[in-house]
């Protein structure tokens, strides 16, 4: 995200990069994913929890990837919350995301699932 976002209330964001729906800040896997999804998907869990501590308002980003033959169809939507779990992150980046954003552990996917969802079943 810009420097101009603001990371006291995810609504305010002023980047060009997110789609703001409301209270929902969201972004494009496959246009422009954040920083903070990128370094969990390569499993770089100290870039990640650096990223944290560098732009909390990616916390509360949800990343989205629609359908290629369906763009109208989302394929799915997580928090990085939700993905550092499906990942396997180690522990301090599940520390460091619930401090920065805490409510993220009752946010459910596009699937309803909570991010522990996956621990359990």
């Amino acid at each position: 995200m810009d420097s101009e976002s603001n990371e006291s209330n995810p609504a305010e964001s002023k980047s060009s990069n997110v789609k703001n729906n409301g209270e929902k800040i969201e972004v494009n896997f496959d246009v422009n994913p954040t920083k903070l999804y990128n370094y969990i998907q390569q499993r770089k869990w100290k870039a990640a929890l650096d990223q944290v501590r560098q732009d909390r308002s990616e916390t509360w980003t949800w990343v989205y990837r629609m359908d290629k033959e369906d763009p109208k169809k989302m394929r799915w939507r997580i928090l990085p919350l939700h993905a550092a779990l499906l990942f396997k992150s180690d522990s301090a980046l599940i520390k460091g995301l619930l401090e920065a954003y805490p409510i993220g552990v009752q946010m459910a996917d596009d699937q309803g699932m909570l991010p522990v969802s996956p621990l359990i079943f």
